[in-house]
């Protein structure tokens, strides 16, 4: 009683309230650019060799902000990298995640930011990265073979070029 097993792991109905005591988010309907942006990490190996990549977009243009490879990513990389596109393309009023690691630190919350995080499991509240990742993935990742990382890096930068030229404008 009070036990629930997921994923061959058993938790306790105060695992459950705690985990469940993020900030949940109504997801409201946009108007301009720059009102929310989704943070997502993809996880993709060449060679053996396990990387990963930050995927950035703008909810509202459906761009992609960034695709920022590396083999890990602290959360200080994350917010190096989000201070980066902040200077290019300007301060978005909200930036929604899930749970990574990179993404619950509160060094991140401090931009200034209002950061949310997705209920977990429900990817739905996060359709354009979902939509960006599962493009990415089909179009760059399966079909383009890395030699290296710096060929990975520059492969998937001309990739979110193209992607964000031939993509359906708002």
């Amino acid at each position: 009683m009070g036990v629930r097993s997921t994923n061959n792991r058993t938790q306790s109905g105060s695992e459950r309230r705690k985990w469940m005591s993020f900030r949940q988010v109504r997801i409201p309907s946009l108007q301009n650019a720059n009102e929310r942006w989704s943070l997502d990490v993809v996880v993709t190996s060449f060679h053996s060799q396990r990387f990963r990549i930050l995927a950035v977009a703008d909810d509202f243009t459906r761009e992609c902000l960034g695709l920022v490879v590396d083999t890990s990513f602290t959360t200080l990389r994350v917010a190096r990298e989000l201070e980066h596109i902040i200077e290019v393309r300007g301060c978005p009023r909200m930036i929604v995640s899930d749970h990574s690691f990179e993404f619950t630190s509160s060094l991140c919350e401090g931009f200034g930011i209002d950061w949310c995080h997705i209920v977990p499991g429900d990817p739905t509240q996060r359709v354009c990265a979902e939509s960006l990742n599962r493009r990415f993935c089909n179009e760059c990742i399966k079909e383009k073979p890395f030699a290296n990382l710096n060929d990975a890096c520059q492969i998937i930068e001309e990739w979110r070029v193209e992607y964000n030229k031939t993509r359906t404008p708002v």
